[in-house]
């Protein structure tokens, strides 16, 4: 009787992560991290409004 145990498999976890936000005039625009310098319209938000950073952020987390 060996003790050995059997390694259950590893099974892959998927997230889908969505994210919106409006335009709003005279705002920065950042998009997946990167700072697009020259547009005059940026996404409205509470935040950096970044849809792409945060819709991977909300893809990781319901993984």
């Amino acid at each position: 009787m060996g003790s050995e145990t059997e390694a259950l498999p590893v099974l892959p976890q998927v997230g889908i992560g969505t994210d919106i936000h409006a335009f709003e005039a005279g705002r920065e625009l950042w998009c997946a991290g990167l700072k697009w310098e020259g547009e005059g319209t940026g996404l409205a938000g509470h935040s950096d409004a970044d849809v792409v950073a945060h819709a991977a952020c909300n893809a990781l987390f319901s993984a």
